[in-house]
């Protein structure tokens, strides 16, 4: 009989371990390339806004794509010989750029009536107050189509005080100062003082004109030394930005993702600043500048959705569950740039040999490569495509658009049905298209349409093409500059998000309006609008839920809100309805167990910091059971659940089993945000802490492995790639660092973490 040697180690078992431990994940980062070739990962966790890095925003969508189909009106038209003549431009521009983003509002019958302007459209409540008789002077000065970042919405996501109470000018003074102080560029001292005003802008979200204070995408670029069309470059003798400029560069990029203060990947002291702070580090302060942009430009979704794809699809991910705001998704105005033709064109060209307006940047067939590279942004070793001759015609004769070529295999939102089709061109019905009067107007038709040389003929016009049903594709492309093709076998779905923060009330004396308010956008209204909306036979936006909604998601900072409000019959309801209705697999999502306040695991009954812990958990597990019962005991995911790691929660852990409940975790996401990871062992904080709650949850004999991996605002954290592999990057680099840091004893665990996330798909 061998007897087991005793006291340390020798080094040859150390090394046996090491070798084995190394073969083990050598076995796993092949299993791991087999699933990305295979097309077999899924992320089940992401939010369709926190998706993006800050390049991609600063430089794609601020610093190209704006300019080049935005404009800063100046204040004095030195062309326009009336001030009608300057408001017919302006407002005739308005309608033409929402012709052009298919964005169109009912009433808006005319535009012109005798010597008077008249738009009757929703006016919202600032901006009747300011222009009771809609004043002329007034709209000709204010008004823009470029995008204006509010204010309030620059000083969240800068650092500073959020209130902009128009009663308190001191108040506003001084904001306005603290933030002149940030934006300070010495190389332009008067833009901040210039553009830093009022101005009208046409929200397209809620399809109505606003009166804001904030300052326009044109003057930011200005002051971070973009450069800018008709502008003179302003750079230090090196030819490189400021060092001004590059510090207000950084501030806009932080307000996109989770950097430094410089810009640079956040470090140790930039993680001990977001961690614990969900409220406002994560939400709002890296969405407001979004809001901005999309608000007003809502192809920038589209946009989005193709930018993301290709990083998908490059990291093996086949499938992708988008959460998104209910009201989002409740408008039919949004989700048109949501749907597959408006994210991906099926041929190789967008438009054929067709003439564009010169006005809206559009380029003449007869255009020379250079020219075509210069709109398309190439840099002289990339050539832009040549256009496209190919000519179809639709049912009514009319010359259009074709594409001649599928992309990527057929799937259930590949193609829209012939109602969403319908739902999505019938503008008579649902969106009263504009009249003959104004297309006429803005098409400025001429009798010989067929002449190639005349520009501006309702068959020539971007309006035109725009506004016709069996235009497919992006009308974004060639302003972009930048396109990707959809990926083989890659689809993706929507989650229609519900905040659990609701408003909160920052002045008593304010309470009757905020209260109004909540009433109005609260949980509950929505789930009744929902309700109305997708059971209603001939509402358009039926459709779209039918094809490309796939569940509920309760979301927003858990700390003070452990109530969950899809606990509503209408909620349950609404799922019961979709599954009857096709979507067999229609789900709730709940972000849970989460950003709650709690004890260390070591240290039981530690006063009201533990009671606060008991109850929210004790409540949250009441509403889990609760909604699990009532939509039929399947398709219930609890995004992140972290908590149930805790010492306490044992018996939730069992619960979670024996219901079949899977949790997502997104390890990157907790390293940013969560202060520790509800343990008192040092091995489970810092960086790799993150990566160990992977470990616990497979290794957890209550869970038994119902966790899978995910991504959660690849864009925010930033999850760029591994540090072993440069393929690896989204859902495959977390797996990859989950590998690194040993937490699969086996390729069996990695083979069921895949699988288990494509069986929980509510898709």
């Amino acid at each position: 009989m061998s007897r087991l040697p005793l006291g340390p180690p020798t080094v040859t078992q150390v090394d046996r371990q090491v070798i084995e431990l190394n073969d083990l994940k050598v076995k796993l980062f092949r299993k791991l390339d087999e699933a990305i070739t295979g097309k077999q990962l899924v992320d089940l966790h992401t939010h369709l806004l926190g998706m993006g890095s800050a390049d991609f925003w600063l430089y794609r969508i601020m610093g190209t794509y704006l300019p080049r189909v935005c404009e800063l009106p100046p204040r004095a038209d030195p062309f326009a010989k009336t001030e009608r003549n300057k408001l017919d431009s302006n407002i005739t521009k308005l309608l033409k750029f929402q012709l052009a983003a298919r964005i169109l509002k009912k009433d808006w019958t005319s535009f012109l009536e005798g010597d008077e302007i008249v738009i009757p459209i929703h006016w919202d409540a600032k901006l009747a107050k300011k222009l009771p008789s809609e004043r002329i002077t007034q709209l000709q000065t204010s008004f823009t189509d470029d995008v204006v970042y509010r204010a309030d919405f620059l000083l969240t996501v800068f650092g500073l005080a959020s209130s902009t109470d128009a009663q308190d000018e001191f108040l506003v003074a001084l904001q306005t100062g603290k933030l002149r102080d940030m934006l300070c560029n010495a190389n332009h001292p008067t833009v901040f003082q210039t553009y830093f005003r009022h101005y009208i802008i046409f929200n397209a979200r809620k399809a109505e004109f606003e009166f804001v204070l904030g300052l326009p995408n044109t003057a930011l670029l200005q002051l971070m030394e973009f450069p800018t069309i008709g502008q003179p470059d302003k750079r230090d003798k090196s030819g490189k930005p400021s060092s001004q400029a590059l510090a207000i560069r950084a501030l806009v990029q932080n307000g996109f993702s989770m950097l430094e203060n410089n810009g640079s990947q956040a470090g140790p002291t930039g993680l001990n600043n977001y961690r614990g702070r969900f409220t406002p580090e994560f939400y709002p302060k890296r969405f407001r500048l979004k809001d901005s942009i999309y608000g007003q430009r809502l192809e920038v979704l589209s946009i989005l959705i193709n930018q993301v794809a290709s990083r998908y699809g490059k990291s093996g991910v086949s499938l992708v569950e988008f959460s998104l705001g209910a009201n989002d998704l409740l408008s039919v105005n949004v989700v048109k740039h949501l749907t597959v033709a408006s994210v991906f064109t099926k041929g190789k060209q967008p438009v054929c040999d067709l003439v564009i307006d010169d006005d809206i940047g559009w380029a003449d067939k007869n255009e020379s490569p250079q020219e075509r590279n210069e709109v398309y942004g190439t840099d002289g070793g990339e050539t832009a495509p040549e256009p496209s001759r190919k000519r179809c015609r639709n049912s009514a004769g009319q010359a259009s658009v074709h594409s001649s070529s599928a992309v990527g295999r057929q799937d259930p939102v590949d193609e829209l049905s012939s109602e969403e089709e319908e739902f999505e061109v019938s503008s008579e019905q649902e969106e009263s298209e504009v009249s003959e009067e104004v297309f006429e107007e803005l098409s400025s038709e001429q009798e010989d349409s067929k002449n190639p040389d005349l520009r501006g003929t309702p068959k020539n016009s971007r309006s035109f093409l725009a506004s016709k049903s069996d235009v497919r594709g992006p009308s974004w492309r060639k302003h972009l500059g930048a396109y990707n093709e959809k990926p083989r076998g890659f689809t993706y779905y929507f989650l229609a998000a519900f905040n659990r923060g609701g408003l909160h009330l920052p002045n008593l004396d304010e309470e009757p309006a905020y209260l109004e308010l909540f009433s109005r956008d609260g949980p509950v209204t929505k789930l009744e609008k929902l309700m109305l909306t997708v059971s209603d036979e001939n509402k358009p936006l039926r459709h779209f839920w039918r094809d490309y909604v796939v569940g509920l998601d309760w979301v927003g900072d858990e700390l003070g809100h452990p109530f969950c409000a899809l606990k509503h019959s209408i909620a349950t309801s609404t799922v019961k309805m979709m599954r009857k209705r096709g979507r067999s697999r229609f789900g709730m999502r709940l972000h849970a167990a989460e950003s709650v306040p709690h004890p260390w695991s070591s240290n039981l009954h530690e006063g009201f910091m533990d009671d606060m812990f008991m109850n929210h958990m004790k409540i949250l597990r009441s509403d889990i059971k609760f909604i699990h019962a009532q939509i039929e005991h399947k398709h219930l995911r609890i995004g992140h659940g972290i908590a149930f790691l805790h010492v306490q929660q044992g018996r939730a852990r069992r619960e979670l089993r024996r219901r079949g409940i899977v949790c997502e975790l997104n390890m990157t996401s907790n390293r940013y945000l969560l202060p520790m990871l509800y343990s008192n062992n040092p091995e489970h904080q810092g960086p790799a802490g993150s990566c160990m709650t992977l470990h616990r949850f497979l290794n957890d004999p209550d869970l038994q492995s119902l966790v899978c991996l995910a991504t959660d605002d690849d864009g925010i954290w930033p999850i760029r790639k591994c540090d072993l592999h440069y393929h690896h990057v989204s859902v495959a680099g977390e797996i990859c660092r989950a590998i690194d840091t040993g937490c699969f004893k086996s390729e069996v665990e990695l083979e069921n973490l895949v699988s288990l996330a494509q069986s929980s798909a509510f898709s």
